[in-house]
């Protein structure tokens, strides 16, 4: 995930979290199914939310996902997506539905310069927050999957010290880069 991705999802989930413990009534969580245990490009999660509580109440409902895979560096657990029930009168129930893809399970590789989903076992997590996980579930990915292959911008260093060191040739080299952007 990139840093703004990252930073957008840590903020919408401190609030979500803000959010969600301050509701006026309580919320059980049931039920939670994969669609498969086997990833294969995309899997979904069902959960049944049922407003537990006395008053009528609205839940927002978290989804987050942990691997056991550690060859790349990414989160112990990460926030995947939220989603908020209608409003639920007390004794009555919602099924959530969440779709987990490829970019989903994605760490950024730098030896390989490429967005990886490694292989490994993953665990749904589903609560009000990740404080509060109700219901958790697991599927495998067997294989890594290569999502998208960053191109370098730069050319290779070798190609940087052969170059002249005029400056003439370089204002040049720049006017040229100039007129071909435009």
């Amino acid at each position: 995930m990139n840093q703004k991705r990252l930073f957008l999802l840590l903020v919408i989930f401190l609030s979500l979290s803000a959010f969600a413990q301050n509701s006026s009534t309580d919320f059980t969580y049931s039920n939670l199914k994969l669609s498969s245990n086997s990833f294969n490009g995309k899997i979904t999660a069902t959960v049944i939310v049922t407003n537990s509580g006395n008053v009528a109440g609205k839940e927002v409902v978290q989804l987050s996902l942990s691997s056991s895979a550690d060859s790349l560096d990414k989160l112990s657990e990460e926030l995947i997506a939220f989603s908020k029930t209608n409003l639920l009168q007390p004794g009555k129930s919602q099924t959530i539905t969440f779709t987990i893809n490829n970019n989903d399970l994605a760490s950024f590789d730098t030896q390989r310069s490429s967005w990886i989903a490694e292989a490994g076992k993953y665990t749904v997590k589903v609560g009000s927050s990740s404080g509060k996980v109700s219901l958790s579930a697991a599927f495998t990915l067997a294989n890594d999957i290569v999502l998208e292959r960053e191109r370098k911008v730069s050319p290779p260093q070798e190609q940087m010290e052969n170059k002249s060191s005029n400056a003439t040739g370089t204002i040049i080299e720049l006017n040229d880069f100039a007129q071909a952007a435009r």
